[in-house]
């Protein structure tokens, strides 16, 4: 599953997206109120600069404006005083402009000229009509009020972007790291799934993840006690009565030698089941041998398709003598590293089946071939096939179907072959025979890795 597509990183960018909005907001909040106090204050400053020459006596205003200009080395604020015509009497606005309302209120122009030939792009200003009929203009430059309201926005942009980008690579970090985490869960969680009881959740103990690891590894833990008493409550079944049954069955091959003729059919009939329940006990015992054995011992590199052609050679005369005729095509495959043995006794088996459920005339075939995962073994018979409701049901122990249940065997061949594709990791499928001209039979198919396969 791509990381991308994981609950953690959708949570990450769910959180991403409303921390940027959240940002966005209180980006766009200070700056409205930063941008509205600035305004209100040089509103203020105007209001009381105009109420100042307002409430001077009128005769004395052009000479307190002169003044005021005289002591001014930084001009920022402006005043004016203009004759009725628009006729400047004193000040540095060079002309009232006649788009400003003599109101007393304040508003925003575009274009304002100094005496001092300085054109003022924006500015805040005020005209008012004083009791002689001139009219008093008093203006302030915004161009410092924009500029820091300028820097004030670059600097929350700025900073909001930053400080997203970190919350986002941050997000990144922790969701690569919360998934690493949950990979390596399900890691051990698969190998869990294939049979390795043994294997437990990683837990550091560190929050409800590991809370939750930590009941599931007491949860394994009980399963295995369990497991482990009952396989060895039946392999102590199984090895205890094999010496009895021994026993008994030579006692019953004497008697059967020492009573010859129809006296010696029931013995003989009790020694074909003394076989069939020493096979499963063997059977039995086989499989709890493979499952205890070490994933990787005994494995080594070795030619499949020298296997493959050594079982024919074995397989081919029994499937003669039963009147069955025998395939194989084997084609060249990568190495694989396995337990030859093991993997011998796999396919064995699966041919032995395929001999003994086969009727005669029918045919049995063993194909090799390269796929791509790697090599690829089809064992296919003409046989009664298997039901599809059956066929997870034929590797479980014991289980024998109703269509072949006439025939000798213990129920416990497919089981063997099970536990030994578990302990490498191989897979088996079992399908329709599709490739034998019949209207019946059944093909498996084991899928090998060329190198291990965790």
């Amino acid at each position: 599953m791509s990381r991308w597509r994981t609950s953690t990183f959708r949570l990450l960018a769910l959180y991403s997206a409303i921390f940027s909005l959240s940002g966005a907001a209180l980006v766009a909040f200070i700056y409205w109120q930063s941008a509205g106090y600035m305004s209100e204050q040089a509103d203020a400053m105007l209001s009381a600069e105009a109420s100042y020459f307002l409430t001077i006596p009128p005769d004395t205003v052009p000479q307190e404006i002169v003044q005021r200009l005289y002591h001014t080395h930084v001009h920022i604020n402006y005043v004016a005083l203009f004759a009725p015509d628009g006729k400047l009497i004193a000040g540095d606005i060079d002309a009232r402009p006649y788009t400003l309302p003599v109101d007393g209120r304040m508003y925003t122009i575009n274009q304002l000229t100094t005496t001092f030939g300085v054109a003022i792009p924006l500015a805040r200003a005020t005209a008012s009509a004083m009791p002689s009929g001139n009219v008093l203009m008093v203006a302030r430059d915004l161009g410092e009020v924009r500029e820091l309201r300028s820097s004030i926005l670059d600097a929350l942009v700025y900073g909001g972007c930053f400080a997203l980008l970190t919350a986002f690579g941050g997000s990144i970090i922790v969701g690569i790291r919360q998934s690493d985490r949950i990979r390596r869960l399900q890691i051990v969680a698969r190998q869990i799934a294939s049979g390795d009881l043994q294997r437990r959740l990683p837990s550091s103990g560190r929050d409800e993840i590991d809370l939750l690891a930590q009941i599931v590894n007491h949860m394994l833990d009980e399963i295995e006690r369990l497991m482990g008493e009952i396989k060895s409550s039946c392999d102590n079944i199984a090895h205890d009565l094999r010496s009895p049954l021994s026993r008994a069955r030579t006692m019953l091959t004497r008697a059967s030698q020492l009573n010859p003729g129809p006296a010696a059919e029931p013995l003989d009939r009790a020694l074909r089941e003394i076989d069939i329940a020493l096979n499963r006990f063997r059977a039995m015992l086989r499989i709890s041998e493979i499952e205890t054995m070490h994933r990787r011992s005994g494995f080594s590199t070795f030619d499949l398709r020298s296997l493959v052609e050594e079982i024919a050679d074995l397989y081919g005369p029994l499937a003669e003598d039963k009147g069955l005729r025998f395939l194989s095509l084997v084609s060249e495959v990568p190495a694989i590293q396995a337990d030859r043995a093991l993997l011998f006794e796999a396919l064995g088996n699966l041919i032995d089946n395929a001999i003994k459920f086969t009727p005669t005339g029918g045919v049995v075939q063993i194909n090799l071939r390269r796929d791509v995962q790697g090599p690829r073994i089809d064992v296919i018979d003409s046989g009664p096939g298997i039901p599809v409701d059956e066929r997870k049901a034929v590797t479980q122990r014991f289980y024998r179907s109703e269509r072949t249940a006439q025939l000798p065997g213990s129920g416990l061949g497919l089981s063997v072959v099970a536990a030994i594709l578990r302990l490498h990791n191989y897979t088996m499928q079992i399908g329709d025979a599709s490739a034998v001209p019949s209207e019946s039979g059944t093909q498996i198919t084991v899928r090998c890795w060329s190198q291990p396969h965790a």
